[in-house]
């Protein structure tokens, strides 16, 4: 009897430390995030709540999904994946390949462009006369 009210109590224990170090992670991850986003240009995160809907921890990495929902539009959403990692005992997160709310990179041979369009990221940008054919014309300012 005194060995399962033991391996209960342990069990118990394991399971509340289990659940605190969760939930300081998050906490943490949180906070790196809004870190992260307060050292950005150009952001009004006052018009912005934050939710971090989910984080995964592996050692020293962590994987945060953070959604945005405009104050002024609960309509208007975002949700933006974070990579994180422990840094002198502080959650950090990665830097974004491409910058933060940068585009997926183009698919070879996949175009969304309607026909006759010239190619986006092309060196030099076709003469302003020239339009594909059926396009209305544009008016000169």
């Amino acid at each position: 009897m005194k060995k399962r009210l033991l391996a209960c109590l342990a069990l118990a224990l394991a399971v509340g430390v289990a659940c605190n170090r969760r939930t300081q992670n998050e906490a943490a991850v949180r906070q790196a995030v809004e870190r992260y986003l307060a050292s950005r240009p150009n952001l009004n995160m006052q018009g912005m709540d934050l939710t971090v809907t989910s984080v995964q921890v592996r050692d020293e990495k962590a994987e945060a999904e953070v959604t945005f929902r405009a104050k002024r539009d609960s309509k208007a959403t975002m949700s933006m994946h974070y990579n994180l990692k422990r840094r002198g005992g502080k959650w950090e997160v990665e830097p974004q390949s491409g910058g933060h709310g940068a585009g997926m990179p183009p698919i070879e041979g996949a175009s969304d462009l309607p026909g006759g369009h010239p190619p986006t990221g092309s060196a030099t940008p076709p003469a302003a006369t020239e339009l594909p054919s059926g396009h209305p014309q544009v008016k000169k300012q």
